[in-house]
């Protein structure tokens, strides 16, 4: 999933170039046709042109990026991104208490836990050893006496072998170091998801709290760029940071996006649990 958030990122940064490129050329094409006429200065039209060839290439590495992306997903997967729909990001279901929630269907945390029961049972097991192998006899006891009848009575007999030792020693100080191992990883491990699960959602709070938007009335505003150049209001320079304003707000929102979708992706990780149904259903299969 991070490989597609980074080829939707490399797709529409590639977009965005795009756009910018087209914005130059046709400027460039406007340029020339003013340059011709004695309207701008001809320095004005080559520099415009040079501007617009490196936007071209700069389109043409966003779209080798985003192809690469597009490769390796398939290479992985077995299935051509052609076939794959990008949709909005699926938010997660913070209802309940996600560190909770982490704890509980964490993997790791669970074959971490059941090793320590394993341990547990061999320190039982060990502390058992160092018993001396008693017998036990009980059965019924009868004495006879001339004066008397037959007395009769229940015995109860246990025998220890002596001298006493102890033979487990050092098979009981082996199972304790495993069960202090197996604890101490377990105590590492909910730390670590702690961390994990709470960063995370700061961190996706921090992108939910500004909107992914586009910028708004770049058409307008670059027409507007033009006529103030025309109109001696803005020199070249002006002129092309302006163009370059337009691009670099265009990748914020994008960069934006993605990071909002990883932040998203990562809370889902912490906390193994995914909001898109088809593939918690693939998780939960797969940990059967």
């Amino acid at each position: 999933r991070t490989d597609l958030t980074n080829y939707r990122r490399a797709l529409d940064e590639a977009q965005a170039l795009d756009e910018h490129a087209s914005r130059l050329a046709a400027l460039t094409q406007s340029m020339k046709k003013l340059s011709d006429s004695g309207e701008v200065a001809a320095f004005d039209q080559e520099r415009i042109a040079l501007v617009s060839r490196q936007a071209l290439l700069e389109s043409a590495r966003a779209r080798a990026d985003a192809r690469g992306w597009a490769a390796r997903i398939a290479a992985r997967t077995g299935v051509s991104t052609q076939d794959v729909q990008l949709t909005n990001t699926h938010a997660v279901n913070a209802e309940g208490d996600l560190l909770a929630r982490a704890l509980k269907d964490d993997a790791q945390l669970a074959a971490l836990r059941a090793t320590e029961g394993a341990a547990r049972s061999r320190v039982s097991g060990a502390r058992m050893r160092w018993l001396p192998n008693a017998e036990v006899f009980a059965g019924e006891r009868r004495e006879r006496s001339a004066a008397t009848d037959d007395a009769v009575g229940y015995e109860l007999q246990v025998t220890i072998p002596l001298p006493i030792t102890d033979t487990g020693g050092r098979d009981r100080a082996r199972a304790w170091s495993e069960l202090r191992r197996a604890q101490a990883l377990i105590a590492a491990r909910e730390r670590d998801i702690a961390a994990d699960v709470t960063a995370a959602q700061e961190r996706l709070a921090a992108f939910q709290s500004v909107k992914d938007e586009d910028p708004k009335d770049v058409a307008r505003l670059w027409k507007a760029s033009q006529q103030a150049y025309l109109g001696g209001e803005f020199g070249m320079t002006d002129l092309l940071d302006s163009a370059e304003r337009i691009l670099d707000a265009r990748m914020t929102t994008i960069e934006h996006a993605a990071n909002h979708r990883q932040a998203n992706l990562d809370l889902e990780c912490a906390v193994s649990r995914f909001a898109d149904p088809s593939i918690q259903g693939a998780f939960e299969e797969a940990l059967r």
